[in-house]
């Protein structure tokens, strides 16, 4: 009688199906946890951006416009109407147009991919989904527009449904795998 010294190619086969199962498994979950963080960290962001817009409203009595060929916000220097970034900051107001002394600072950096004011795809631009957008409304209102990574995110829906009225005039496409930020 002989002794077995190994496996058979089917023990084998068997082992490795199990352990891909499991690998992607893990994966998924591990890849899911990435873009829910991802996504949360662009909220957070999104929010901050929103509160600086609300304090700035309330000095000026008015949202920052989108300045000329969409290069920034019209948010900064002496009288809040130059466009930014301020120095340093991305969003503030200081002694005169070009913040040497900066009085107040609403933002010192905006999140990383925005854009502001209406931007068009181009043949090829297929990155463009990923970006945020900053809109406003004769000044009186704004509405802020992202894609998430997840795209069944619970929160699109509802950010959607609560700035239906606020986004409405100002000419923002609001896809329905967006995020939206408003007043």
């Amino acid at each position: 009688m002989k002794t077995r010294n190994g496996f058979t190619l089917i023990e084998l086969l068997v082992v490795i199906a199990v352990m891909a199962v499991f690998i992607g498994l893990i994966l998924s979950n591990v890849l899911g946890a990435r873009e829910q963080a991802l996504d949360a960290r662009k909220k957070e962001e999104l929010g901050q951006l929103k509160n600086a817009l609300r304090t700035y409203y309330n000095d000026y009595q008015r949202y920052p416009a989108v300045c000329a060929g969409n290069q920034g916000i019209a948010g900064c220097g002496s009288a809040g109407t130059s466009c930014c970034p301020c120095g340093v900051y991305d969003l503030a107001v200081g002694s005169d147009d070009t913040c040497s002394t900066v009085t107040t600072t609403y933002m010192k950096k905006f999140p990383t991919d925005i854009i502001f004011g209406l931007h068009t795809a181009e043949e090829g631009d297929e990155e463009d989904t990923q970006y945020t957008h900053y809109y406003t409304d004769n000044n009186d209102k704004f509405c802020i527009v992202a894609t998430l990574e997840n795209a069944s995110d619970p929160d699109l829906l509802a950010s959607q449904t609560r700035c239906a009225n606020s986004c409405a005039g100002t000419g923002a496409p609001i896809p329905s795998t967006s995020y939206v930020v408003c007043p």
